[in-house]
C-alpha cells in the first residue's frame, strides 16, 4: 500500500491523533485584520469542492454561561501548563467569562481555563440598569447581561488578552433604578452613575491570569462644552457609555471605543488609547466635544487602521441642534454622522492625542439624524486600494478616499462613489472581502437584501451582482467572513450567519442559518445549516461574524454554546448508487484514450482484480491519457472515487460534460501518491465524467484503474 496523500494523510491525523497541532492559522482579532476585511487567506482544508451536505457540517457544540456577542478567537502555539502547546479558541460572554477551549480537538470537552472577570460584590450590568429617553426608558437591544460585549484582541508576542468588562455593585443602596417617569423632563438625565465601573484586562493566553498593571479601571475627563459638561470638562460615564466595538492593537496601543446605550444622554463618542505593555491611559478623545452623542457602534466592528497607525471609525448620530447644541457641519472638532480618520501624535506607544486629519460628512446628515439613520456599520479599508467602504442605515453605501474622506458638502457629497441599496435596508451588518485569482470582490447582506458581490477596480467597485440568497428582515443583517488558500478562487468560501427571516433579531431572539456561497461566484451556494436538522445553529448571534480557521467554523450563539462546523464523515453520499457501475447502471458506457491489455469497461465492473490500463506511450497514451464514462443520463453528484491499480496519477483532472465535446474541469489533483483517490464534489449535474491524466507515477506503463466510482 502506497502511503497517503499529503491532504489525506492530513486529515487522517486530524482523526486519530487529533492532539497533533495541524495547522498554524490564528484570527487574533475582530474581523481578522486590521483592516477589518474578514478575509483568512491560509485556509488549506477547506474547499468548494468539500464544504458540501456530503462532507461538511456540524461537529461539536461548546457551552458557555451566556450569550456571546464578542467574535471567537483563535491563537495557535499556545503553551497551556501541564498540558503543552495547544491550539486555543477563546469563547467571551456577556456574563464577564472567558473559556480557553482547544480548538482542534472535539473530544476535549473541558476548557483548558475558564474565569468570570466581575470583582467580588459586582455583577455584569443589565438591560435593566439602562434608561436611555429614546427608548422610552427601557432598553431592549439586549435580552439580560451586558458585560463582556466587544471583541477582544490578542498580542501574540506577549501571550496577552485583551478585553474590556462592564459591572455593576450588588449593593441596590447604590444604583438609582427608579421606575421612569414620562412626565419628567430629561428624566434620563437624572440617574446617576454610583455602583457602576468599566476596567479593562490584560490577560495571559495560557492562564488566564490578570498581567501586571491588570485591570485598570476606565476613568478619565476631557476638555468641552458639550453634552454633561462640568465646569468645561466632560467625564467618562461608566453606566451610559458603551463598549460595543471589538478591541484594535497598532503601535503598542489598544484601542477601545465607546457609545451609549440608545444614545443615552448626556454622552459621547469616547476612543481610549492604552499602553500595551503597561495599560496606562494614553489617550482620550471624544467625538462631540461641543456637541453630544456620536457613539461608534459600527455593528461590532472593531476600528480599521493602516500601517501608519491612522484610526478610521463610522460616528453614529450627533445632537444635532438639541437641547440648546448648534448644528456645526463644518466645524472639524464636532464630528457626529461622519467617518473620521484620526492620527496619533506619534508612531507608537508614546502617543498621547488623537488628531482628526480626515472626515466625510453626509450633506443630507440631518435627515440621518432625525430618522435614526445614522451610519451603523464597519469601515472597511479595501487591501491594495486607497478606497474605505461604510454605509448608513439610509440605505447607502459610500466609497470613500482614505487620504481624503470628502470632508462636508452642502447639496453634495464629495465621495468616489455611493450605492443605493433596497429600500428596506438599513446596515446592521458587516462587509467582506476577497481577493481572488479571477478578480477581487467586496460583498454586502444587509437586511431586507439579496447578497450582493462587487468587483473591485483600482480607484472604485464594479456594479453589484446579486445573488440568489435571500436575506434576514427586520433590522439586523448578516455578517461575513470569507476563507480561501491564497487566491485560489477553487477555495474560496463567503461565510454567512443572519436570522431567519420574518424575525427581527434586533431585539429578538431568533434562529439563526450559517451559510457557504462561493466567493468567486454569490449565486451559487454550497451548503447551509438548515439542509441537514443536526446542522442546526440555534439562536442567532447578532452583530458576529463568523471565525473560520484551520479547517474549520466557529459561530456564536445565543443559545449559550459555541458550534463548530467542519468536515464530517457524513454517510449520505456513500448511500447513493454508484452511477458509473455497470451492474447499476446498465445503459452506461465507457471509452478511453488508448487501451492496453484491459479495457475501459474493466474500471467499472465493481471487480478490483480487473483493470483498466492505458498505453504507455503513442497516439491517447502516456501522461495525458483519459477515460471517460457515459452515464446514459445526468445526474447530480457527489463523490468521485479512483482505486488505482499498478500505475496511478500523481496529477489529474477530473472533468464532466453533457455533450462529449466541451468538459469543465471540476477538480485538479496535483501530488498525489495515494492507492485511493477520493473527491467529494457539490452543486455538480452531468452525464459524462473523465479522468483526464497529467503525470503519471511511472513511465514505464500507461495508468491502471481497477475502478472508477462516481
Amino acid at each position: 500500500m502506497r502511503s497517503e496523500s499529503p491532504i489525506g494523510l492530513l486529515l487522517l491525523l486530524s482523526l486519530s491523533c487529533a492532539s497533533t497541532i495541524r495547522a498554524q492559522t490564528d484570527v487574533l482579532t475582530q474581523h481578522n485584520d486590521l483592516s477589518r476585511t474578514g478575509w483568512n487567506n491560509q485556509e488549506t482544508i477547506l474547499t468548494t469542492s468539500n464544504v458540501n451536505a456530503n462532507s461538511f457540517g456540524f461537529l461539536y457544540s461548546r457551552p458557555v454561561d451566556d450569550q456571546l456577542f464578542a467574535q471567537p478567537l483563535i491563537a495557535t502555539g499556545v503553551n497551556i501548563p501541564g498540558k503543552g502547546t495547544k491550539n486555543v479558541l477563546f469563547a467571551c460572554t456577556a456574563n464577564n467569562s472567558i473559556y480557553a477551549y482547544d480548538a482542534d480537538d472535539g473530544s476535549i470537552t473541558s476548557p483548558y481555563w475558564e474565569k468570570n472577570y466581575s470583582p467580588a460584590g459586582f455583577r455584569p450590568a443589565l438591560k435593566t440598569d439602562m434608561h436611555p429617553g429614546l427608548c422610552g426608558g427601557y432598553y431592549s437591544d439586549f435580552s439580560s447581561n451586558i458585560g463582556l460585549v466587544g471583541t477582544p484582541v490578542i498580542d501574540k508576542s506577549s501571550g496577552t488578552l485583551y478585553f474590556v468588562t462592564k459591572v455593576v455593585s450588588t449593593d441596590t443602596s447604590l444604583v438609582d433604578n427608579h421606575a421612569w417617569n414620562a412626565g419628567v423632563t430629561n428624566e434620563e438625565y437624572t440617574y446617576t452613575t454610583s455602583g457602576f465601573h468599566q476596567y479593562i484586562h490584560a490577560v495571559d493566553l495560557a492562564t488566564g491570569a490578570e498581567k501586571p498593571n491588570s485591570p485598570v479601571e476606565i476613568i478619565d475627563t476631557v476638555p468641552g462644552s458639550g453634552i454633561g459638561n462640568i465646569n468645561g470638562r466632560i467625564g467618562f460615564d461608566p453606566r451610559r457609555q458603551f463598549n460595543r466595538t471589538g478591541l484594535a492593537l497598532s503601535h503598542g496601543i489598544v484601542y477601545v471605543c465607546f457609545s451609549a446605550h440608545c444614545d443615552w444622554n448626556p454622552s459621547h463618542g469616547w476612543i481610549m488609547g492604552f499602553d500595551a505593555g503597561s495599560l496606562q491611559l494614553r489617550i482620550s478623545y471624544i467625538t462631540t466635544p461641543a456637541d453630544g452623542r456620536g457613539g461608534m457602534w459600527m455593528s461590532g466592528a472593531a476600528p480599521a487602521l493602516d500601517a501608519a497607525g491612522n484610526v478610521f471609525v463610522a460616528v453614529g448620530n450627533g445632537q444635532v441642534g438639541e437641547d440648546g447644541f448648534t448644528d456645526m457641519p463644518q466645524d472639524t472638532a464636532n464630528r457626529g454622522e461622519s467617518v473620521v480618520r484620526l492620527t496619533p501624535n506619534a508612531p507608537d506607544n508614546t502617543a498621547t492625542a488623537l488628531n482628526i486629519t480626515s472626515f466625510f460628512t453626509p450633506q443630507n446628515y440631518l435627515v440621518y439624524d432625525d430618522a435614526d439613520l445614522d451610519f451603523g456599520t464597519q469601515a472597511l479599508l479595501v487591501p491594495g486600494t486607497s478606497m474605505l467602504v461604510t454605509a448608513v442605515k439610509g440605505k447607502l453605501m459610500y466609497v470613500l478616499d482614505q487620504a481624503s474622506l470628502g470632508g462636508f458638502h452642502a447639496g453634495s457629497d464629495s465621495v468616489i462613489q455611493s450605492f443605493p441599496v433596497s429600500s428596506n435596508a438599513q446596515f446592521h451588518s458587516s462587509f467582506a472581502y476577497y481577493g481572488g485569482t479571477s478578480g477581487q470582490w467586496l460583498y454586502q447582506f444587509s437586511e431586507n437584501t439579496l447578497l450582493q458581490s462587487y468587483r473591485v477596480g483600482a480607484s472604485s467597485l464594479g456594479n453589484p451582482v446579486s445573488g440568489s440568497v435571500s436575506g434576514p428582515t427586520g433590522a439586523s443583517g448578516a455578517y461575513m467572513s470569507v476563507s480561501s488558500n491564497g487566491a485560489t478562487d477553487s477555495s474560496a468560501i463567503l461565510w454567512i450567519a443572519h436570522a431567519v427571516n420574518g424575525c427581527n433579531a434586533n431585539q429578538s431572539i431568533c434562529q439563526g442559518i450559517l451559510r457557504a456561497v462561493r466567493a468567486d461566484d454569490v449565486t451559487t451556494e454550497l451548503w447551509n445549516s438548515t439542509i441537514n436538522p443536526l446542522d442546526n445553529l440555534g439562536n442567532f448571534s447578532k452583530m458576529n461574524c463568523p471565525t473560520i480557521a484551520n479547517g474549520k467554523v466557529y459561530v456564536n450563539t445565543f443559545s449559550n454554546q459555541l458550534m463548530v462546523y467542519g468536515l464530517t464523515s457524513n454517510s449520505l453520499c456513500n448511500s447513493y448508487p454508484d452511477v458509473a457501475s455497470s451492474v447499476n447502471n446498465p445503459g452506461a458506457t465507457y471509452s478511453a484514450s488508448s487501451t492496453s491489455g484491459g479495457a475501459p469497461s474493466n474500471a467499472f465492473d465493481g471487480n478490483q482484480s480487473t483493470s483498466w490500463n492505458a498505453s504507455a506511450t503513442g497516439p491517447g497514451g502516456g501522461d495525458t491519457a483519459e477515460i471517460t464514462v457515459n452515464l446514459s443520463a445526468r445526474y447530480d453528484i457527489c463523490k468521485v472515487v479512483v482505486d488505482w491499480g499498478t500505475n496511478y496519477a500523481k496529477s489529474f483532472t477530473l472533468q464532466g460534460s453533457n455533450d462529449d465535446t466541451v468538459f469543465t474541469d471540476l477538480y485538479m489533483v496535483t501530488g498525489n501518491n495515494s492507492a485511493t483517490t477520493s473527491i467529494t464534489l457539490s452543486n455538480l449535474s452531468y452525464q459524462y465524467i473523465r479522468m483526464q491524466g497529467v503525470t503519471r507515477s511511472a513511465s514505464a506503463t500507461g495508468y491502471a484503474i481497477n475502478e472508477m466510482e462516481v
